[in-house]
């Protein structure tokens, strides 16, 4: 769960889908910025690193633009 609303929500205004794909090219992090208007504000993501840490490290992270309901009254 990422937010709980004490009101019933009628709709999401905001983007409600954001998405990437990607191949790693190297051993240090990746950062994917996208637009205002998006879901999603920027993507974070870890895939192959020095060693053999065999995907310990792996990982995304998600940094999420405001989102914009209509509550019921």
């Amino acid at each position: 769960m990422l937010y709980r609303n004490e009101r019933p929500i009628l709709a999401i205004l905001s983007d409600t889908f954001s998405s990437l794909s990607y191949l790693d090219a190297n051993h240090s992090r990746d950062e994917f910025p996208l637009s205002l208007s998006d879901l999603v504000s920027k993507f974070e993501c870890v895939g192959d690193t020095r060693g053999g840490e065999a995907g310990s490290r792996t990982a995304v992270t998600v940094h999420f633009n405001p989102i914009v309901i209509q509550e019921a009254s």
